[in-house]
């Protein structure tokens, strides 16, 4: 049986007295990096000439220098030309990069190991430990990780002892361990990946007495280091004498790994929050920033400069000459310095304009922004109203037609002689749809693919028009045929039944029937809200969006289909309370939208995350977005509401009764048979919870929501001592 990773922290004096007994059988290499902290200076180091900028590949730029009068105080580096390319080093240090703008420095510092006899008994371990002093830091994006089976480690940040953690590794053997490359949550690697600012030891441990006290085989070694996040992963190769591969024998240490140290000015004055000054900022055109690691400051190049704000002269902040970065490299910086159509990039101090071309003014480095100048305006405005009116016959009969002729291209192209012999679909003209909804004067609603308008048609049935916006991209006549077709074809009594179509126009419009009660949105928030809803009337809502559901999902002439768009909104109520799920807009058949990144144009509220990280759009999807609904329904509170999501709030109450339970739609609570509606609605909101998971696997179908939500339906039926029916005024039916 194995233990599951855990992270531990224990105070310092506790953790002292485990360390005492640990140390008998540990040799810790103890590295002090003493790095003098300075006096306060009263001013910047003027540098003398001929001072190195380089050692071997890594640049040394100020306030780093070496040799003397090179560097400020604190900041001196040693090139050790024993190298071959030489390489730079701070005390025993080895560095591997230096950031001015950042305030960072990547060194190379040791690993911690211990290793294990033949006997699984352990030999002495090396710990490692690393002091720092201004100006430098233990940087915040370091990771703290540890390598082996059954191993603990800790990490000491600070002398005084105010800051202790660690983390454990279990596995039985290496084949119990992670695989390869899967991230550090304890078997066989853990991690501790956030650590707090203002640390300024590294002093890394081991325990190995009385908690852990067998060694798997195979496992001989554990290792123990602080690096930047991101760098290791893992191998079940590292358990072994060698350790990583990826790490680094270096003129100190035969292992060891990069790490980042944050550096700032901490003793040469502070930086002013009124004027952006601060004495170690010698370069004009620079100001200073706070660190955001201990006490001190960074200085920065003004926008628009570029260089070393910590030198002077041609080495300090130079203007950025943005319009020959343009010609060089357009790809890189026409986005990142933009000069619009119509206008030329000049260069100024600091900054760039884009001045217009002749006979234009404005701003150029504005989209539109230089507008023509054209003296003789009102002469072509008088031309072109003479033409208008000597044309205007002629534009009239062309004008007709034109869309005689183009109706009838369109009628064709989105399939009209192949539908007419569709059953079920009636074709309608588009002046017949001008009539029935008297030219779109009557909005029901309005959503990302189009407007929605109610019409009488000339057998007096309302419908339901549904006007899509245009597409970006034709669509072909296949496509259509393939759509209208399908969206026909689907016939269930909670599904809103397609009437007809038109053709006649770029992209066709949709005849549905009408629904008089609206959405469940608005009976749950919306002009409904104070009606009051037995748990019965919302339990067949669910069940019959779940049926419809469910149909669509099964397999319809071996064409499943999603529905893309599931949301309270799109599923409206009749005169009976009875469930219609609409807005086909969004669906596709389900083969189409799995194997081709299909694109949901959906409420964010309602889609499934899975599908936003991965482009994987399936019918488990779709159930995430009921389980959604589901919460609206025993909660009666919006998808997100005072700005929080409302599946986020329940998930973080599910398993608190009580607090769960408060988010109930407390008008539920108040029937007489409130035991067996609260063990109800706990039962929905396990569906809804499930309907939810994050693993896609673990989501149930629509078929076996369907099926949990009919037997809860019957079980509460047993129980009809509450309200089954709503009247008119919005009271129970007892």
């Amino acid at each position: 049986m194995y233990c599951t990773p855990h992270a531990v922290q224990y105070s310092y004096m506790a953790k002292n007295v485990m360390q005492l007994a640990i140390l008998s059988t540990q040799r810790v290499v103890l590295l002090l990096w003493l790095l003098h902290a300075p006096a306060a200076a009263d001013a910047a180091l003027t540098t003398v000439a001929g001072c190195p900028s380089k050692c071997g590949d890594v640049d040394i730029p100020l306030p780093f220098g070496i040799g003397d009068h090179c560097a400020w105080e604190s900041f001196d580096v040693v090139c050790n030309e024993s190298f071959s390319p030489p390489r730079p080093h701070t005390g025993n240090i080895e560095i591997k990069e230096i950031s001015v703008e950042a305030g960072e420095m990547r060194v190379y510092t040791p690993v911690a190991d211990q290793c294990y006899n033949s006997s699984s008994t352990s030999a002495p371990g090396f710990g490692a430990s690393l002091e720092l002093t201004a100006p430098f830091l233990l940087a915040q994006s370091n990771e703290f990780t540890a390598i082996g089976c059954n191993t603990v480690a800790f990490l000491d940040g600070r002398n005084n002892g105010s800051y202790s953690t660690g983390c454990i590794t279990t596995c039985g053997s290496v084949e119990a361990a992670a695989q390869n490359g899967e991230p550090c949550t304890g078997l066989g690697c853990c991690q501790v990946p956030s650590i707090p600012p203002n640390l300024t030891t590294l002093h890394i441990s081991w325990n190995d007495q009385g908690f852990l006290n067998f060694t798997p085989i195979g496992t001989p070694c554990s290792y123990a280091f602080v690096a930047q996040k991101d760098w290791y992963n893992f191998s079940r190769q590292d358990f072994g004498p060698v350790g990583s591969k990826d790490f680094i024998t270096n003129s100190t240490w035969d292992k060891s790994v990069p790490t980042v140290l944050n550096w700032a000015i901490r003793n040469n004055g502070s930086c002013s929050s009124i004027t952006g000054l601060a004495p170690a900022c010698v370069s004009a055109n620079s100001n200073c920033v706070n660190t955001s690691n201990g006490v001190g400051y960074l200085c920065k190049c003004s926008p628009g400069y570029a260089g070393n704000p910590y030198a002077t002269g041609a080495d300090g902040c130079t203007n950025i000459n943005e319009c020959d970065l343009r010609r060089a490299e357009p790809a890189k910086y026409e986005k990142l310095y933009p000069c619009y159509s119509g206008s030329k990039c000049h260069d100024t101090e600091g900054d760039y304009k884009c001045k217009c071309r002749f006979w234009h003014r404005g701003d150029g480095k504005l989209d539109k922004g230089c507008r023509a100048i054209i003296p003789w305006t009102a002469v072509a405005a008088v031309a072109t109203l003479l033409a208008s009116a000597f044309l205007a016959a002629l534009l009239l009969y062309i004008r007709r037609e034109r869309k005689r002729r183009q109706r009838k291209g369109l009628f064709d192209k989105n399939g009209g002689n192949i539908l007419r012999n569709v059953l079920n679909i009636k074709i309608y003209s588009e002046d017949e749809l001008n009539k029935m909804t008297t030219n779109y004067s009557n909005m029901l609603g309005n959503g990302c693919f189009g407007g929605v308008y109610k019409g009488i048609t000339d057998e007096k049935q309302e419908v339901a028009v549904k006007r899509f916006n245009p597409r970006d991209e034709e669509r072909s006549r296949d496509d259509v045929v393939r759509e209208i077709t399908s969206q026909s074809s689907i016939q269930h009594d909670n599904l809103l039944r397609l009437v007809g179509c038109c053709l006649e126009t770029d992209v066709p419009r949709l005849v549905l029937e009408f629904i008089p009660n609206g959405s469940l949105h608005t009976v749950l928030h919306g002009a409904g809200r104070n009606m009051h809803i037995p748990l019965l009337a919302r339990l067949d809502i669910a069940v019959g969006s779940a049926e419809a559901l469910a149909y669509m999902h099964s397999n319809i002439g071996h064409n499943s289909i999603v529905h893309g768009d599931v949301k309270s909104a799109n599923i409206l109520i009749g005169d009976n309370m009875e469930p219609k799920v609409s807005d086909f807009g969004a669906s596709k058949l389900m083969s189409v939208a799995k194997y081709n990144k299909w694109s949901v144009f959906g409420d964010l509220n309602y889609i499934d995350p899975v599908y936003t990280s991965t482009g994987d759009f399936t019918d488990k999807s779709d159930v995430y977005s009921f389980g959604v609904v589901l919460l609206e329904l025993i909660t009666r509170r919006k998808a997100k509401y005072d700005g929080t999501s409302l599946r986020v709030q329940f998930d973080k109450h599910y398993k608190d009764d009580d607090m769960r339970r408060k988010m109930y739609d407390q008008d539920l609570l108040s029937d007489d048979a409130q035991p067996h509606c609260l063990e109800c609605l706990d039962k929905m909101a396990d569906i809804a919870v499930q309907c939810l998971r994050n693993n896609v696997d673990e989501r149930p179908t629509m078929a076996e929501v369907l099926e949990d939500l009919k037997k809860l339906r019957e079980s509460a039926k047993t129980h009809n001592t509450y309200p089954t029916r709503v009247d008119g005024e919005g009271k129970p039916d007892r």
